[in-house]
């Protein structure tokens, strides 16, 4: 017989599976507890982005913010705010990401321990790039262990030391959210 947890996606959207050995009466009470599952989930989504939308503005506070994102080791964006309408933050946090990853990758190489924050000092910006992986290997995440990548942009360095020490307060907060 295939468990409910294997026969949906994340999503609850799949629910036509063959349900093998189960009566047509036991099949439609799996999917309607699958179809309310999904309601929860949902719930919690919507409960989730504003609590992280909370925990991000606190950076805002910051003299020259640009922006700030939250990014999967993939690069997927999970939330962002900008202060600034015309900057392409998704983009930025997408290559941020691909640096932040290669200095990991790097660290470990040079037998240095993990790498968990990259600055990235441009002509025009000031670019923080964080790492919160509670697993126990730094490339990979863990199921139940939150691995998130934070991204900030500055416009100028007067408040990089601040920013540092922000990130350093708000980042374990995120993770909260963020547990797989």
């Amino acid at each position: 017989m295939i468990s409910l947890k294997n026969a949906l996606n994340e999503t609850g959207e799949h629910l036509d599976y063959i349900f093998k050995d189960l009566d047509i009466i036991k099949a439609f009470e799996l999917l309607d507890g699958a179809k309310q599952k999904t309601n929860v989930l949902s719930h919690h989504k919507e409960e989730l982005s504003m609590g992280v939308q909370e925990q991000l503005k606190e950076f805002s506070t910051l003299d020259g913010f640009a922006g700030v994102g939250l990014f999967t080791p993939a690069g997927e964006s999970l939330a962002m705010l900008t202060a600034d309408a015309k900057l392409n933050f998704n983009e930025i946090g997408v290559l941020a990401n691909n640096v932040l990853m290669n200095a990991q990758k790097a660290s470990l190489d040079m037998g240095t321990g993990k790498g968990e924050q990259v600055h990235i000092q441009a002509e025009h910006a000031q670019i923080l790039v964080r790492s919160l992986n509670e697993g126990t290997d730094p490339l990979k995440s863990q199921p139940g262990k939150a691995h998130i990548h934070l991204v900030l942009v500055l416009n100028d360095e007067s408040s990089l030391g601040m920013a540092k020490l922000r990130i350093k307060k708000v980042i374990p907060l995120l993770a909260v959210d963020f547990r797989l």
